[in-house]
């Protein structure tokens, strides 16, 4: 036999070690606790996705301005020496992107996937 929202409770309990829930309980958890999550996790995408767009840009105009540079050089020594320089310094940034991101992923999934017991009323 299937059993009513009677129950509910008593499945909380033998989750949340021992301790009821009552209906009211959970309304609360799911209507105070859910948009808060749903929020960190859309302005956690939203501050990786211009993370990742400054630095794109930022590329790109590095290339084109490195790209005119070596162009405007006088020999072909001057233009592998632009060359270098350019390659050791969009490395050095890539490394610094790739940190800044995972940092921001990191804090992105600890705010965004908290697990939804904490936000149950406590007693």
């Amino acid at each position: 036999m299937i059993k009513g929202f009677e129950t509910t409770p008593m499945f909380g309990a033998q989750l949340f070690g021992g301790k009821m829930f009552s209906p009211q309980d959970l309304t609360a958890a799911f209507t105070q606790g859910m948009p808060q999550g749903f929020s960190a996790f859309s302005s956690g995408a939203g501050e990786i996705n211009r993370a990742i767009v400054e630095y794109s840009k930022h590329v790109f105009e590095d290339g084109a301005a490195t790209y005119g540079e070596m162009m405007r050089s006088k020999s072909l020594e001057e233009a592998f020496q632009i060359q270098s320089r350019y390659a050791q310094r969009t490395m050095n940034e890539y490394v610094q992107h790739v940190q800044r991101v995972s940092s921001l992923y990191v804090r992105w999934a600890e705010t965004a996937f908290m697990p939804q017991s904490l936000t149950f009323p406590r007693n």
